[in-house]
């Protein structure tokens, strides 16, 4: 598109040049019963087929413009969808982030549920079982604690009794 612009700068001096360099040459000469010669003409005017193969390029040159132009938009159009589906995609991601965090959130609290209650149950579990067992070692030595409290006692009262 530069060198574009730029042939279409320099083509457009040249045309300018060229019509400026007519005009300005019209004004000073007068053609009155041919009294220019032939080669004046050509010195003065420009010939009718650099004109028109002038006139061809122009032509072409504002095709491609317009070509480059219907693209540009084409493009500007393209990118303007691709920027709306860009931020649909952020919406949803922003959306599935909320939908991230609260499910965090829920399974965090699911969790610490579960935990609380596994330990809770562990808990009743071990202090039953420590009851048990200890209820098993305790009472044989109750039973040993009592014998020998009563076996104590009867030797008392006999050491007692015998004075």
């Amino acid at each position: 598109m530069n060198l574009d612009g730029i042939i279409l700068l320099i083509l457009g001096l040249v045309l300018g040049f060229i019509a400026g360099w007519w005009m300005s040459g019209n004004k000073g000469v007068q053609i009155t019963n041919g009294s220019m010669t032939e080669e004046e003409l050509r010195m003065r005017y420009v010939s009718k087929d650099l004109f028109e193969n002038q006139q061809i390029q122009t032509d072409v040159l504002q095709d491609n413009i317009l070509d480059k132009e219907r693209e540009i938009r084409e493009l500007m159009s393209t990118c303007a969808g691709q920027k709306e589906i860009i931020n649909n995609l952020n919406e949803k991601m922003l959306s599935h982030e909320d939908d991230l965090k609260s499910l965090n959130e829920r399974f965090k609290l699911e969790f610490e549920n579960l935990a609380n209650r596994l330990l809770e149950e562990k808990s009743q579990k071990f202090a039953q079982l420590n009851e048990t067992q200890m209820s098993a070692i305790l009472t044989p030595l109750r039973e040993k604690i009592k014998d020998f409290e009563d076996s104590f006692e009867k030797k008392y009262l006999e050491e007692t009794k015998d004075r």
